[in-house]
């Protein structure tokens, strides 16, 4: 794998940078180098845990890569970093995209290089600009056909991965009682009695009074 440091910015690189970067993947070929390239910032405002910029490239001797991509790394705010770290978001998005993304039937943006520092959890990405497509607003959301069809969608990324004895084997993965979660927040399922409407049984979620190694979700994929 190449290396390919951890910058800080856009400022920290240049086009033979990016070269490496794309070739990584042979996402360009050996024979196209990366002739100029401008950054601009996205996601200002929006995005509080990572730093993102669309890149776009030039290439020599040939047009034959993407014209954008979009380059994403921690953010340098220290509460942001915080909780970055505390739960280990910037590993497991690199990781997903590593190990993850190309088992999902739900299409996620091409990786065209990925690194992560076990040592103090830096990281960068960079990845397929998706830019353009439409983005659900939060407050008015979405029609009732629209909302269907996600979530089918997002049923056949669950059922890829339901009780698969892969998960065992990807120590990124979430948990629920991971670090820093505290150990109350473990939850189970708990026999509630029946509704008095439908005559169905109900449950709720309660506080896992298991000992420590014998709660039941401690050891979920």
């Amino acid at each position: 794998m190449a290396d390919l440091g951890f910058p800080k910015g856009p400022q920290d690189l240049d086009a033979e940078w990016f070269t490496t970067a794309l070739r990584s993947t042979s996402t360009i070929s050996d024979g196209v180098a990366v002739r100029t390239f401008t950054s601009e910032p996205i996601g200002v405002g929006v995005g509080i845990l990572g730093l993102l910029w669309r890149i776009s490239l030039t290439y020599g001797p040939r047009a034959a890569g993407p014209s954008t991509a979009v380059l994403k790394l921690p953010h340098t705010g220290a509460e942001s970093r915080r909780i970055a770290d505390s739960f280990r978001f910037y590993e497991r998005e690199v990781r997903f995209y590593e190990q993850g993304a190309s088992r999902s039937p739900i299409r996620t943006a091409a990786r065209y290089a990925s690194a992560y520092d076990e040592s103090n959890g830096d990281f960068l990405l960079l990845m397929e600009d998706v830019g353009g497509r439409r983005v659900y607003d939060q407050v008015e959301g979405c029609r009732p056909e629209e909302a269907v069809r996600d979530l089918r969608e997002l049923a056949g990324h669950h059922a890829a991965w339901w009780a698969s004895p892969d998960l065992a084997t990807l120590p990124w993965v979430f948990r629920i009682a991971d670090p820093p979660n505290p150990r109350r927040s473990c939850l189970r399922y708990a026999a509630r009695g029946r509704s008095s409407r439908t005559g169905s049984a109900t449950c709720c979620l309660v506080p896992c009074s298991a000992p420590p190694g014998a709660c039941p979700t401690s050891s979920w994929p």
